[in-house]
């Protein structure tokens, strides 16, 4: 099941929970401003209840653009975990060089966003 939240400054981000704190889930700072106030679908819960992968197919009757963000890993110190591969799907890298996902510990991990137009009735 998914959440439909608003994306933007502070919205939580993967997940509508946190592992640790069903009140206190992961936040979203420095959001490119292309994608605020855009939808944002969370996965209801927490991480510990979608640990496989996972396929999201969309599909539009009326030209959009859509967006997708994903913890991505910079300086390749994780061995590929957050590799998206977006880009080789022929997603465009929205420029965010601070956005950030803030969970309830003293860490931030960053994040990415892509954008891909669809024409009317393309999946």
């Amino acid at each position: 099941v998914m959440r439909r939240l608003v994306l933007g400054e502070g919205a939580p981000c993967c997940f509508t929970e946190s592992d640790d704190d069903p009140d206190r889930g992961t936040r979203l700072s420095a959001v490119p401003l292309e994608v605020v106030g855009s939808t944002l679908f969370a996965l209801e819960g927490a991480y510990r209840d979608h640990r496989r992968p996972g396929r999201f197919t969309v599909s539009v009757s009326v030209p959009a653009v859509l967006f997708a963000i994903a913890v991505v890993d910079p300086y390749r110190k994780h061995r590929g975990l957050y590799a998206s591969g977006f880009e080789a799907l022929g997603w465009e890298r929205v420029p965010a060089p601070e956005f950030r996902l803030e969970p309830s510990g003293a860490y931030r991990l960053h994040m990415a966003c892509w954008r891909r137009p669809l024409a009317a009735g393309e999946t």
